[in-house]
């Protein structure tokens, strides 16, 4: 499997798919409060990819 499918299939597992948009005031008043400027690019990226939690197998472990 090449890194791409991996990695989709991570996100897919996680509850991406193509489309997703969530609520991001959450996020953007936390970085404001924290005195942070967040970019329109920064917004985009956390509204397409926002909550999601990804888990993997570490490989060493299984070594």
């Amino acid at each position: 499997m090449i890194m791409k499918d991996k990695v989709l299939k991570l996100l897919q597992k996680a509850g991406w798919f193509e489309g997703r948009v969530v609520d991001v005031i959450k996020y953007t008043e936390f970085l404001d409060d924290e005195g942070y400027f967040v970019f329109g690019s920064a917004i985009n990226f956390l509204k397409e990819y926002g909550g999601l939690i990804i888990e993997f197998e570490n490989p060493k472990k299984n070594r």
